[in-house]
């Protein structure tokens, strides 16, 4: 499970997309929208939704990690998103000692 966990967020779209629905839980908002919340220094726009959509979110889809409602473009925590969450809380509480690409912190609103 650990392994499956680092993979998924070995990649900043990945990474900064869940770290985007930990910040949001903890603001009470239930979705983040989608890709206004989660953006990426030097991304461009496009390249990045169309890479959201046909392979990062179903990644995470199909983890249980969130659930994506593909109409109004929002994701939320999915039945498995408390198993990657610490992993998340961890890279979080020691972003001041780590690279700046490991704790990809997303521009919220």
């Amino acid at each position: 499970m650990i392994n499956d966990m680092l993979t998924i967020i070995a990649n900043d779209y990945r990474r900064c997309t869940l770290i985007a629905l930990l910040d949001r839980a903890s603001e009470t908002e239930e979705t983040t929208h989608l890709p206004e919340d989660v953006a990426i220094a030097g991304a461009n726009h496009d390249a990045r939704l169309v890479e959201l959509r046909h392979c990062h979110l179903p990644m995470l889809v199909e983890s249980d990690l969130i659930e994506w409602d593909r109409k109004r473009n929002e994701i939320a925590t999915g039945d498995r998103f408390a198993d990657v969450e610490p992993l998340l809380e961890l890279l979080l509480d020691h972003r001041e000692g780590l690279p700046d690409e490991w704790t990809v912190v997303p521009p919220l609103r």
